[in-house]
């Protein structure tokens, strides 16, 4: 009986061990994928006020005629 309950204390273990170094793994994936999404929607502002500022300009322009 001894070896049994042994072996189930074993496999529960391994199966909370396995779980916990889950738990991180899915957190740094997540922050990963959060760093990703703010970087690309910080490329998009700085393209759209690069566009901003060119449609500016031509406005000044255009009014200065």
């Amino acid at each position: 009986m001894a070896p049994l309950i042994a072996v189930l204390l074993l496999i529960g273990l391994t199966v909370v061990v396995i779980g916990a170094l889950a738990i991180p793994m899915n957190f740094f994936r997540w922050v990963a994928t959060v760093r990703e999404e703010r970087d690309r929607l910080e490329a998009d502002l700085l393209e759209a006020r690069k566009e901003i500022r060119s449609l500016k300009e031509e406005l000044m322009r255009q009014s200065g005629d």
